[in-house]
């Protein structure tokens, strides 16, 4: 049904809930997964607007860059390690826009979300309202108030037992 699980992730332990339930899924579909980072390069020119200099946002675009590749490269050693098959992205633009072109035929999004309704969505926005609707794909929203899934023993890990018994 599903090949790839696709995880987009800003860093925050908000968006990291949504690692659990994806690998919950990736073990029983046999997935992978596809975890994202998305650097809005457009924010960090808004600081400009803010009295921060050019050449200041740039640094902090420099260090976004280099702390979010280090920041995928530790969540896939995690995964990986624990028997997923993990590959990650990096991508500068829009975040749905950028999500939605990560996007392939056969993928589940899976990602957090702050839950919010009324007011405060309106005035924040909603990144998973946005992709719900522009995604060709299903999106599940894990809610922030939400518990890990419990954990279930990956494919690999059923057949590893059953090999050795």
């Amino acid at each position: 049904m599903f090949k790839r699980i696709l995880v987009p992730l800003d860093g925050s332990p908000l968006a990291e809930r949504a690692l659990a339930h994806a690998e919950e899924l990736a073990g029983v579909l046999g997935a992978s997964i596809h975890v994202v980072r998305i650097i809005d390069a457009a924010a960090f020119e808004r600081y400009t607007a803010y009295g921060v200099a050019p050449i200041a946002s740039e640094g902090l675009l420099t260090d976004e860059e280099a702390q979010s590749e280090t920041y995928l490269q530790e969540i896939q050693r995690n995964m990986t390690g624990r028997g997923f098959h993990v590959t990650t992205e990096r991508r500068h633009g829009n975040v749905v826009g950028e999500l939605v072109a990560a996007i392939r035929e056969g993928d589940l999004v899976v990602m957090a979300s702050h839950g919010r309704g009324g007011l405060t969505r309106v005035f924040l926005g909603s990144v998973a309202e946005e992709l719900m609707r522009r995604s060709p794909v299903p999106v599940m929203l894990v809610r922030s108030d939400h518990a890990a899934p419990r954990r279930y023993p990956t494919h690999r890990e059923v057949r590893s037992v059953l090999a050795a018994s």
